[in-house]
């Protein structure tokens, strides 16, 4: 019997295996895309362009606080005795909007669930990083080609590495 043969025959379990594997993908490109996707809750957050960081509850990056932009510091150690910031995370000012459009909006599960996706649409493409120090007009999506080099955080000199980074 052929491989044809099996799939005409079994329609229904091919769909769903089809269905499976694309869901998988999907998965994956997300969390390929968007390694940091705990952009909103408990996190390490900064000002001052990442001088600073505290620990908060917080809402959509960016946010002001104390009259400042806020965004996601990303730490890392490097075998040195102080914690640095490699990049800064936040979401555009419309991405930001959008969200909170989506989350306000009351509806049936189903469309709880067409939200939710949505929202995860706009996270996973939405995302923005920069280095610290960086000026402003440096901010570019993490889906950009040059957002691997940027995310990418070395052993500062002299310290032995490697580069691990923190969690809260």
């Amino acid at each position: 019997m052929s491989l044809r043969e099996v799939f005409n025959r079994n329609q229904g379990l091919v769909a769903v295996i089809s269905f499976l594997l694309m869901a998988t993908a999907l998965f994956v490109v997300y969390k390929t895309m968007n390694p940091s996707a705990g952009t909103q809750g408990n996190g390490l957050l900064h000002r001052h362009d990442g001088k600073t960081w505290f620990m908060d509850k917080a809402g959509l990056m960016p946010f002001e606080r104390d009259g400042q932009p806020v965004y996601k510091v990303m730490l890392f150690t490097d075998g040195g005795s102080e914690p640095f910031v490699g990049y800064l995370e936040r979401y555009s000012p419309e991405a930001a909007k959008q969200i909170l459009q989506h989350q306000s909006e009351a509806g049936s599960a189903e469309n709880d669930t067409h939200k939710a996706m949505l929202i995860s649409n706009i996270k996973s493409t939405e995302l923005q990083i920069k280095r610290p120090g960086a000026p402003e007009s440096q901010w570019i999506k993490s889906s950009d080609p040059a957002a691997p080099a940027t995310m990418s955080v070395k052993v500062r000199p002299g310290n032995p590495g490697p580069v691990e980074p923190v969690r809260p």
